[in-house]
């Protein structure tokens, strides 16, 4: 019994160790100049963010900007992309945008515009970041739902087909790499998300997909990586009741700029394809380390339903509708019909 103990407190150590290593040497590196890593001689990059006006996204593109990458931000037209364009004149970089909102309206005339409006770019960076999140019962929540992935994995998957393949053909020079792909999930991408079980999946599609082609990537001087942050000081939230949990994990929340430092000292390094961000997701994933996946999703199941969040704002409640999408008077009809 006592070596049975032994192997396992070597795993887990080894377990351990082989996730914290790369996180603490990536966070010791200095910050990289994406410019002299992608750019090219006689040539101004540009660096693409959708959902780029404000939070993260935002981060992204004042951290290229201030870096010299012109910018191109997609994202949902309201107020916030006056702030990129001031921001952009300020670095003196060029830019443009594309106003669209991704839960509303035909993908393929996303994919067309994204084309089409870049055709004449370096585009050296890509940033797939666009998201938005809801707290409601799935059974209740279906219109919500659909606009969610189509914000969060469908629209982005367009950019993504528009850009990806100029990103692997871009040429290279010297010991430069092509480009670099960036796409912000979120650490309930591997950790249960009750009541908001299509942000946690449309979270882990990224995730995924970055840990899978990263090494497909790699080979063709493409850098890829998924950033997993924890509660980040953003309007993904605009959507969510005022839940208790929230209130609890304040002490958590991270700030954008934060994220984007991360991924300037980790992308292309050590073949690191996912990084988790923030010390709430560094808990997350140590439970996983040490209690198998079956007992957590059980556990789950038993104190979903008792929480006080579902009691307040999910059980026997209309879904409460999104307010940044386009279409939302028709959404809220077809709510009280």
């Amino acid at each position: 019994m006592s070596f049975f103990l032994s192997l396992c407190g070597i795993f887990f150590l080894i377990s351990l160790s082989t996730y914290a290593i790369p996180h603490i040497l990536t966070w010791l590196m200095p910050q990289q100049n994406f410019l002299k890593k992608y750019g090219r001689r006689g040539v101004k990059p540009w660096a693409v963010i959708t959902g780029g006006s404000s939070g993260i996204g935002f981060a992204f593109a004042r951290k290229a900007a201030s870096q010299g990458f012109n910018i191109f931000v997609v994202a949902y037209p309201d107020e916030h992309m006056a702030e990129v364009a001031k921001m952009a004149q300020d670095a003196k970089v060029e830019y443009r945008s594309i106003a669209i909102d991704f839960a509303d309206g035909p993908l393929s005339d996303i994919q067309r515009r994204v084309s089409e409006e870049t055709r004449d770019l370096d585009v050296a960076l890509v940033f797939l970041n666009a998201g938005i999140c809801i707290f409601q019962d799935t059974a209740l929540a279906t219109e919500n739902n659909q606009r969610l992935f189509d914000a969060n994995v469908s629209g982005n998957v367009r950019v993504f087909f528009s850009l990806y393949p100029r990103l692997a053909s871009r040429p290279l020079e010297g010991n430069r790499r092509r480009g670099g792909l960036i796409m912000t999930s979120s650490q309930v991408s591997f950790f249960p998300n009750p009541f908001g079980c299509f942000y946690a999946a449309s979270k882990s599609f990224w995730s995924s997909m970055a840990t899978s082609l990263g090494p497909e990537a790699y080979a063709k001087g493409v850098d890829v990586m998924a950033i997993n942050p924890g509660p980040t000081e953003t309007r993904v939230f605009t959507n969510m009741h005022d839940l208790d949990s929230l209130k609890m994990f304040r002490k958590f929340v991270q700030q954008p700029a934060a994220i984007a430092s991360l991924v300037w000292k980790t992308l292309g390094r050590l073949r690191m394809f996912s990084r988790d961000a923030g010390p709430l997701t560094w808990g997350c994933r140590l439970v996983t380390k040490f209690m198998d996946s079956y007992v957590m999703y059980a556990l789950f199941s038993m104190a979903a339903h008792k929480m006080s969040d579902y009691k307040k704002y999910i059980e026997g409640r209309e879904p409460k509708p999104l307010v940044h999408c386009a279409g939302i008077r028709q959404v809220t009809q077809s709510m009280k019909a």
